[in-house]
């Protein structure tokens, strides 16, 4: 990123920042635990799903279509069926992310299978050293 791109993103954030600060309760401002949940929730209620959207619509090529509501790391988005079947999104998905869980599922029940195999053997071969001796 060029200096000047960084520093209108700073200017911006600093502007987004202003905004958010102005639209929150002093009671959510009483330690650094609280703040960041505040800050972490406003920004996937307000600023994460219109960048998050404005990449979609960037890398799809298009915002037609009937349009379907997704929850995401970036929050609440309203995504497109094209950009879904561009983006490679399962019709009925709520998640954005139940590719990744089911992947996540997979290599745990692949890695279990391998433990449970090296268990074995290594019960097994406790076992004859027992016997031996």
């Amino acid at each position: 990123m060029t200096p000047e791109k960084e520093q209108a993103l700073q200017e911006h954030l600093d502007a987004i920042g202003k905004i958010i600060y102005e639209e929150t309760e002093p009671n959510q401002l009483q330690d650094l635990e609280t703040i960041e949940k505040t800050v972490r929730d406003k920004i996937q209620s307000h600023v994460s799903p219109t960048i998050g959207s404005f990449f979609i619509k960037k890398a799809t090529g298009t915002d037609k279509g009937r349009k379907r509501k997704l929850k995401s790391c970036l929050g609440k988005l309203t995504i497109t069926e094209k950009q879904c079947q561009r983006l490679v999104v399962k019709p009925n998905n709520q998640l954005s992310f139940n590719q990744t869980i089911e992947k996540g599922r997979s290599a745990g029940k692949e890695k279990y299978q391998k433990l449970k195999k090296f268990l074995g053997i290594f019960i097994v071969l406790k076992l004859k050293n027992f016997v031996l001796i």
